[in-house]
């Protein structure tokens, strides 16, 4: 079977990159790994 998509990463690779490193501080990790108002996707609303 033909695959439109190639994979860019192995399993591992991928695993590794998700991962966060215990090395980030408090501030590191709030500075980059909040989201704000602005990153929120809305959900919709039932009324």
């Amino acid at each position: 079977m033909y695959r439109r998509t190639r994979e860019l990463l192995t399993e591992e690779q991928r695993q590794l990159l998700m991962q966060l490193s215990p090395t980030l501080d408090e501030w590191e990790l709030g500075a980059h790994y909040t989201l704000t108002e602005q990153d929120r996707i809305p959900t919709p609303t039932t009324d």
